[in-house]
């Protein structure tokens, strides 16, 4: 029933400690805990190609850091694919070393129980945080709003392997320009995508604009600065194509926080809701709890 478990743990040198990876392991074995969980660490800060094992189901090998995480987990990926096969089945879990410290701890991790995890998975989603722009914007034409957090989200290889690469094929000369505006006039991406990004790292928001959030590490756009925040610009790229794929694929991205009993009902297939072992797991999970949209 729970099939392979496997962990793509992305991490920049060993300085945040072993407490992300150990939890990472732990919510694999909560959420698949008749399944041998086995875990790759890539480590983006290894100058040499190495590969060692740590423990009989945790290897460490080496990232290239080219396009930070997202370049990571690819590496990642390809050495379970290359070690393990990877059935369809597969259960993958991404976390990177900062998915604790964004969300403030482990509190928010209550919402991500076996019931709520494996539903999201019987409909084929991706399962992690979800986040929105005010309105729709677009990359290469195409229309999204919302995306799933890639420092953790699971999902199963059969949904995965066909949004990849996770990596952007463009390389920065089409994205940016080397100084004045930040953005290439050729950039793919629509006018309000270009002014939320702009607002997220380094510009300040407009008094007419529908969003005004802003990256903890944000900082005016200067010539030191400018590489810094094309990288990260990059990574947000990365991160938000994804769902765009999987949304034109109809995947759902399922955010535990916000899953409820009915969203299940009206989506899960009537032979799982009617089975008795996922439907007590489902009314444990929710009954205690007031009724929140997906």
């Amino acid at each position: 029933m729970w099939g392979e478990a496997f962990v793509v743990y992305l991490r920049f040198g060993p300085d945040k400690g072993n407490l992300p990876l150990e939890t990472a392991q732990r919510l694999a074995r909560r959420w698949f805990p008749l399944a041998k969980v086995r875990s790759v660490i890539v480590d983006n800060q290894l100058k040499a190609d190495i590969e060692q094992q740590l423990a009989s189901r945790t290897t460490l090998i080496a990232g290239d850091n080219h396009e930070r995480e997202f370049s990571g987990y690819e590496k990642g990926l390809t050495w379970l694919k290359r070690t393990y096969g990877l059935a369809p089945g597969a259960n993958i879990i991404l976390a990177n070393d900062t998915f604790l410290t964004s969300y403030g701890g482990e509190a928010f991790l209550k919402d991500f129980s076996l019931p709520k995890v494996q539903a999201g998975l019987a409909l084929g989603g991706m399962v992690g945080h979800v986040d929105s722009y005010p309105q729709a914007v677009e990359w290469e034409g195409r229309s999204f709003q919302k995306w799933v957090r890639t420092s953790l989200v699971v999902t199963k290889w059969q949904t995965l392997e066909p949004l990849l690469p996770l990596t952007l094929p463009y390389k920065n000369a089409s994205l940016f320009l080397p100084n004045g505006a930040f953005f290439s006039p050729e950039a793919p991406l629509s006018e309000p995508y270009k002014e939320f990004v702009e607002t997220w790292l380094f510009r300040a928001a407009s008094e007419t604009s529908p969003f005004k959030e802003t990256w903890h590490s944000k900082e005016p756009l200067t010539a030191e600065s400018r590489g810094r925040m094309q990288a990260k610009a990059r990574c947000i790229f990365c991160e938000q194509t994804l769902s765009l794929r999987a949304q034109e694929r109809q995947v759902p991205l399922i955010d535990p926080t916000r899953l409820s009993l009915e969203y299940l009902r009206e989506r899960l297939p009537a032979s799982l809701l009617s089975a008795r072992k996922l439907a007590e797991s489902l009314w444990s999970a929710f009954q205690s709890r007031g009724s929140r949209e997906a």
